[in-house]
C-alpha cells in the first residue's frame, strides 16, 4: 500500500456495513466480498472493490460516497455469491489441486475417492463425501445428479479425505477474510469413517 494513503480496509468495509445495516433495517451486517486495485494510474490512489448481495446493491451505492476520499474510490457490484465463490474454487483447484473436478454433472462419476458437497445457502458449510466405483455410499449422499445446484455444487476426485479438508479449509479462509463470513466443514458420518479416514475427529 502506498505510504500517501493509511486505510484500514477491514475496518472501513465493517463500518459500511453496519451503515448499511441500520439504513436497510436489516438484522445482520451485509454479505460483502471485496478486493483492493493499488496504484491506479500511479498516483497512489486505490479503487474497494466490493461485490454485495443483489437486493442491497441500491443502499450500498447511496452509503459509499461517506467513506471516499480523494485517493480513494468504491466500485460497486452486484455479487452474486456462487459465481464469485466458483471462479475464485476453480482458480484454487488449478493451482493447487490436479486431478479435483468442478464440472456439468455428476451423473458421470466414475472411480473412487472423496467429494465435497459446498452449500453456500444460509450460514454455509462444506460437507465431505466418499464414493466407490462410480457411486455415492448413501442415498443421502447425492440427491442431485448436476454438478451445480441452486443452493451449492460438487467437487470430486479427492485421492484423500484430508485433500478434501484441506482445500475446504483455504477456501474457507478466503471466504472469511474477504466476507467475514465462515462456512462449517463437516464429514459425512454415514459414509466416512473420520478417524480412520479424515485424522480424527475436530
Amino acid at each position: 500500500m502506498a505510504e500517501t494513503l493509511k486505510v484500514d480496509f477491514r475496518k472501513l468495509i465493517d463500518d459500511l456495513k453496519e451503515k448499511v445495516k441500520k439504513t436497510g433495517r436489516l438484522d445482520r451486517k451485509p454479505i460483502v466480498y471485496y478486493s483492493v486495485i493499488e496504484d491506479v494510474d500511479n498516483e497512489g490512489s486505490y479503487i474497494l472493490v466490493l461485490f454485495v448481495e443483489p437486493k442491497l446493491l441500491e443502499i450500498f451505492e447511496e452509503v459509499k460516497d461517506k467513506f471516499e476520499d480523494e485517493g480513494l474510490s468504491i466500485s460497486v457490484f452486484k455479487g452474486i455469491e456462487r459465481k464469485f465463490l466458483r471462479e475464485y474454487l476453480e482458480q484454487l483447484i488449478k493451482d493447487k489441486y490436479a486431478g479435483v473436478k468442478v464440472g456439468k454433472e455428476i451423473s458421470g462419476l466414475s472411480g473412487s475417492g472423496y467429494a465435497v458437497y459446498m452449500n453456500w445457502a444460509g450460514e454455509g458449510k462444506f460437507v465431505i463425501h466418499r464414493y466407490e466405483n462410480g457411486k455415492f455410499l448413501k442415498k443421502t449422499c447425492k440427491r442431485t445428479p448436476y454438478w451445480e445446484t441452486e443452493n451449492g455444487l460438487w467437487m470430486i476426485s479427492f485421492e484423500t479425505c484430508e485433500d478434501a479438508k484441506s482445500l475446504c479449509g483455504e477456501l474457507n479462509q478466503f471466504i472469511s477474510e474477504s466476507s467475514d463470513r465462515k462456512f462449517t466443514i463437516t464429514v459425512h458420518r454415514l459414509c466416512i469413517d473420520e478417524k480412520k479416514e479424515c485424522g480424527g475427529s475436530r
